[in-house]
Parts: structure tokens; sequence; C-alpha cells
């Protein structure tokens, strides 16, 4: 597999789990309203927030990593560190410490944050080729 596929396959699928985590928060409050059998899925879970977080952690250093080696602009795997950092925040912190409003826009700010750079990563490097 070529290192550009699989740079931009990094980029993707880290883009899908951050945006797993933003749509699990927005959307996820309703949905319990609207149905409550999903309780029984354990979505509302902190595990769930962190099982996500394994996911997209190593997917956005492996992906922004090789596109910085590529393009060279720093300012990419530094938004995609804050952005991951940000995100990481309400699974450190806990429910307790943040309470549920902050949690849910230091979720969103982060998964924003990362689908943000690595769009421009992915951007970058097709730039380069």
């Amino acid at each position: 597999m070529s290192e550009s596929l699989t740079r931009n396959t990094a980029d993707q699928f880290a883009i899908l789990g951050s945006t797993l985590c933003l749509v699990h928060c927005i959307i996820l409050p309703g949905a319990l309203v609207l149905f409550p059998s999903l309780f029984a899925l354990g979505l509302t879970d902190e595990h769930y927030h962190a099982a996500l977080l394994k996911l997209v952690v190593p997917l956005s250093l492996l992906a922004l990593f090789m596109g910085y080696r590529r393009h060279r602009k720093f300012a990419v795997p530094l938004w995609g560190l804050a952005g991951l950092s940000i995100l990481a925040l309400p699974v450190v912190a806990g429910h307790d410490v943040l309470g549920e409003s902050l949690e849910r826009i230091f979720t969103i700010a982060g998964s924003v944050g990362i689908v943000v750079a690595h769009t421009r990563n992915q951007s970058l490097c097709r730039a380069c080729e």
C-alpha cells in the first residue's frame, strides 16, 4: 500500500472517529428522549467516549505525522494536537468535574478541530502530489 493511500485512509478514519464523537455528543441526548430503549445499548456510558478517543488518537497522530513529512506545514499537526487535547479533556477530567455542558462544548470543539486539521492535511498533501 502506498504512503499516500495509507495517509489518506488514516485521515479519513480519524475524521470519521471525530465525527462519531460529534454526532454522539449532539444527537444522542435528543435520541434518548425520543427512544429511551437506546439506554440499553450503553451509548451514554463514558466508556463509549473513551473507546472513540482510543480510535481517533493513534489514527490522527499517524496521519498528521505522515502529512507533515509531506507538506511541512507545522500548523496542521499543531491544530490536530490541540483538537485531540480538547477532545481528551472530558475523558480525563470526567463528567463530575466538567459537568454536562462543558463536556459537550469540549467534545464539539475538539472534534471540529480534528476534522479541520485532517481536512487541511489531506488538501496540502494532494497539492504536493
